[in-house]
């Protein structure tokens, strides 16, 4: 038990950071707390272009169409949306470790103060509502290190909600985008889109600040020294020793939810997967995107 706990040291100890700048997430020409149009500009003309960095790898030009295809259908920028041919390994869990370490690195050194990383079996369940969570959560002023765009427990078990004691519930981010269709500048709370991470697993999508990349980074890299003192894959896959940096680093995911990963084939477990409704904890179905209405 005691060597247990000492290769869990690592994973269970994480440093307090601050909330990233409110600035990282804003166009820094916004006059804050007002309307700085007349008519603000509707959310067809807020361009999706954060640079987003896609890992594919070049034996599964399948899911790179899959993935392209998804991106085109919240009518992201594709001036701004990178593949990454991902490192491939015998050991398919950390070739996906040394993928996402290199796409950190190009996150960390470019001069963009924000990226997006997915999988390429990332899926929305809703692309009309995705288009207006991504819009929000790379233009409205949202104090965060991670924004995750999916998760693999349920809610209560994987997010919570803001409570009272959470001075992030009440604080107020205005958009100088209409979003809402009420023809005004939108005036929302944190705590009306998006939700505080508890355990969340899946790298398949998240939104990450320049300035933390590198805290994610160097936690990657303990992982890789686990895996090489003969650590068993629960310990260092990226998706589990993420899990310790989520609740101080104050992690948030977007709400509802905004996607989960398409069943198929995993060149990772070299088997067929099913993956599981974050908000129902059940088989994905596909009527559930259906029948959820756009967020207004």
């Amino acid at each position: 038990m005691l060597h247990l706990l000492s290769a869990l040291a690592p994973v269970l100890v994480s440093p307090v950071l601050a909330p990233a700048p409110r600035d990282a997430f804003v166009d820094a020409t916004r006059v804050p707390g007002s309307c700085d149009k007349s008519v603000p500009p509707t959310s067809k003309s807020v361009s999706l272009d954060a640079e987003l960095y896609f890992i594919n790898l070049e034996s599964r030009p399948d899911r790179k169409v899959h993935l392209i295809e998804q991106l085109e259908s919240v009518g992201y920028d594709k001036t701004h949306v990178h593949h990454f041919p991902a490192v491939a390994s015998g050991d398919g869990a950390y070739g996906c470790m040394l993928s996402h370490m290199a796409v950190l690195e190009k996150i960390a050194q470019g001069d963009a103060p924000l990226g997006i990383v997915m999988e390429d079996d990332f899926t929305f369940f809703d692309a009309e509502q995705a288009s207006l969570q991504l819009k929000r959560a790379t233009h409205l002023s949202v104090e965060g290190n991670v924004v995750l765009l999916s998760c693999s427990h349920p809610h209560v078990t994987g997010w919570g909600e803001f409570n009272a004691s959470d001075d992030r519930a009440a604080s107020t981010v205005l958009s100088q985008y209409d979003l809402t269709g009420q023809g005004e500048c939108a005036v929302e709370t944190l705590s009306d889109h998006f939700a505080p991470v508890l355990n969340c697993q899946t790298t398949s999508g998240y939104i990450i600040t320049k300035r933390y990349a590198p805290t994610l980074l160097a936690r990657f890299k303990e992982a890789e020294a686990l895996r090489a003192s003969g650590a068993p894959p629960i310990q260092w896959s990226v998706d589990m020793i993420w899990k310790s940096l989520q609740v101080p680093d104050q992690w948030l995911i977007t709400s509802p939810v905004m996607g989960y990963q398409m069943d198929g084939y995993s060149s990772i477990t070299g088997k067929d997967q099913s993956y599981h409704d974050p908000e129902t904890g059940v088989p994905v179905n596909e009527t559930r995107a259906l029948a959820q209405p756009a967020d207004a």
